[in-house]
């Protein structure tokens, strides 16, 4: 029972960690190719930069895309506005659709159940819960697993006359009649020896 829980521990915790860095190389990827698009210098840096922030669970990807892109609709080039704006946007849009597939595959749920294990903890306790709420539902399926191993075991169905398999069928040439204790012949008497 220990061990079951153990290893769904383990499993969860490993599970957000490779999660987590399958993210942080969507993102990096992500914004490497748009900030190359955009003509930016150090694209790559600052997408590893933005990447690393995006996978911290307080701060995320608009700490810095949101103010840059402000900053280009008011003070600086228009398409370096549009360019962060749209970068935001692609960001988050990714981040929902491959995340919850991501996290349900690390962890072994469907990513439906992922989905909605990630917003009930974001309800409950904010970012620190849409992290935990997958690897608490990781944790109640080993819970419940364990569980179902531990459970009294199945009795067999009463196996009736007429449900019992009459034998192995005979080979060529054999009689299927034995000659019993009565002396007649019957199929179902078996000798005595």
């Amino acid at each position: 029972h220990g061990g079951r829980l153990r290893k769904g521990l383990y499993r969860a915790f490993f599970g957000q960690l490779r999660a987590t860095a399958i993210m942080f190389v969507v993102t990096t990827v992500e914004l490497s190719i748009g900030f190359l698009i955009m003509g930016l210098d150090s694209a790559v840096l600052l997408a590893l930069f933005i990447a690393v922030l995006d996978a911290l669970p307080v701060i995320g990807a608009g700490l810095v895309l949101i103010p840059l892109a402000i900053y280009g609709f008011l003070f600086g080039p228009m398409w370096l506005g549009v360019g962060m704006a749209i970068m935001y946007v692609t960001t988050i849009v990714v981040r929902q659709i491959v995340e919850p597939r991501v996290i349900g595959q690390q962890f072994g749920l469907h990513p439906l159940i992922t989905m909605m294990t990630m917003f009930a903890g974001y309800m409950l306790a904010s970012f620190l819960g849409m992290l935990l709420g997958p690897m608490l539902a990781l944790l109640l399926k080993a819970v419940l697993a364990s569980d179902e191993e531990l459970a009294a075991p199945v009795p067999k169905p009463i196996a009736w006359p007429w449900q019992k398999k009459r034998g192995a069928p005979l080979e060529r040439g054999k009689s299927v009649h034995t000659k019993g204790a009565g002396g007649g012949n019957h199929p179902f008497r078996e000798k005595k020896k």
